[in-house]
């Protein structure tokens, strides 16, 4: 019976009371760590020189991380490069498909192992926080939205007839930064607005697809450089920042605004950046 004077058979002994203390045993698994320590120590000992194999475990590690994020970097660039090759052979606009979802409830966002409201929330400074009342003003009521951040724009789409195709984006971490898109948008008739992509979204179990948009108004012309400048619209009547849902197939093409360093508060367009 010497042989079974092992710890871990003793340890079932104290079992139901440490299971009492301290909660479940698998939150102290160390399986994970097992299958790291093969992965980021004996296999790469055992392909090193067996001499100065510390440094050579480290260079390894190091290797095989930046590897992991390039193939991560070329399947997201597959994925944008799918949706242009779409737009331009069907001649429509394709949002590129995310998991991330919005569970809206009320005037807040319900917490969910998917639910990333507060990141993008926090991200475009808070300004999601009237989405909530401005669908509810489309008598939009829904309660899961799927958000998606990006879109391919296909050529031939703007009323200068593009030659290429445009993406925009609404995401608060692509390749860990944050870019949100300005874009033109179609008005009624020839009418053109300017606004910067919030967000991209479908509401659940409907196929129309919407951009939740923050306008932006021209003030004048640079008589030198032809740039128009801008600054941030107000509701009509309001001091209230403009925001607006619109339908994607009215957004043509995307833009580049930046803030004025001589005016603050003011923006710059160059709309021909991306003919």
């Amino acid at each position: 019976m010497s042989k079974w004077k092992l710890i871990k058979v003793h340890m079932v002994v104290h079992f139901e009371e440490a299971i009492k203390r301290g909660g479940l045993p698998e939150e102290y698994s160390t399986n994970m760590y097992e299958h790291f320590h093969k992965d980021c120590v004996k296999r790469p000992y055992r392909a090193s020189n067996r001499r100065e194999w510390t440094e050579s475990i480290i260079k390894s590690n190091q290797f095989h991380q930046m590897l992991s994020e390039v193939e991560s970097d070329i399947k997201e660039e597959r994925e944008y490069n799918s949706a242009f090759y779409e737009a331009d052979t069907e001649g429509k606009r394709v949002l590129l498909r995310t998991h991330v979802v919005f569970h809206m409830q009320g005037s807040t966002a319900r917490r969910s192992k998917t639910d990333q409201f507060e990141i993008w929330n926090t991200a475009l400074g808070g300004r999601l926080t009237t989405l909530q009342d401005d669908l509810e003003s489309y008598d939009l009521t829904p309660q899961t939205l799927h958000v998606f951040t990006g879109m391919a724009v296909p050529a031939g789409s703007s009323t200068a007839d593009s030659r290429v195709t445009h993406f925009v984006r609404a995401n608060p971490s692509h390749h860990g930064q944050l870019w949100f898109s300005h874009a033109a948008i179609r008005g009624a008739g020839d009418e053109v607005w300017y606004g910067e992509i919030l967000l991209l979204f479908k509401i659940l179990g409907s196929d129309e697809r919407f951009a939740y948009v923050q306008y932006y108004d021209v003030i004048r012309v640079d008589a030198l450089t032809g740039c128009k400048a801008l600054r941030v619209a107000k509701a009509p009547g309001t001091q209230r920042v403009y925001r607006d849902i619109i339908d994607v197939d009215t957004i043509f093409r995307a833009v580049h605004i930046v803030e004025s360093f001589a005016r603050p508060g003011t923006f710059m367009l160059n709309d021909y950046l991306f003919d």
